[in-house]
């Protein structure tokens, strides 16, 4: 068993550990689409990690859609949308024409700088993308900054749909 490529467990059937990609580099942080045909994931072939989609539950051909490195991919909640974030911690943003047995991608398009710590890019999942696009990021405070670790508040909003209604 090669535990550099990509497995899947089926939930039901026999069982058995599915190979979703088979190449000699890492592969990693794969991601499924909301639709549940295309697998996105990071992989180091390049040197440095860059976003990978190809076909899923079956293998099929494997696109490069970033460039110049890529962290933590997340699709959209429709599946018309990759984002990932570069390097310089930019969030991109890549449109998906999903169609027949291949997938069109445009070229990534910087969105904003994501107060992300670039030395958390491989380990949490720093951001999600909500069903309107918006963005919940997880603003981790460097150390150094001037700023005592637990020294910015918190707000927590209880029952939030509501709270948007006013």
């Amino acid at each position: 068993m090669n535990l550099r490529d990509l497995w899947a467990l089926p939930a039901a059937g026999d069982g058995k550990p599915l190979r979703l990609t088979e190449t000699p580099f890492t592969k990693f942080a794969p991601r499924v689409s909301p639709d549940g045909r295309w697998l996105a994931y990071l992989s180091s072939e390049s040197g440095s990690p860059e976003l990978f989609v190809e076909s899923f539950p079956k293998p099929g051909p494997r696109q490069q859609v970033s460039t110049n490195g890529a962290f933590m991919p997340r699709w959209g909640r429709d599946g018309r949308e990759l984002f990932y974030v570069a390097p310089d911690t930019t969030l991109m943003a890549i449109a998906i024409k999903p169609g027949g047995p291949s997938i069109e991608a445009d070229a990534p398009k910087p969105l904003f700088k994501a107060p992300i710590v670039a030395a958390t890019l491989n380990v949490r999942r720093d951001y999600d993308v909500a069903v309107d696009h918006r963005f919940l990021i997880n603003i981790t405070n460097p150390l150094g900054s001037g700023m005592q670790l637990g020294a910015t508040p918190i707000t927590v909003v209880l029952n939030w749909p509501s709270a948007l209604k006013n």
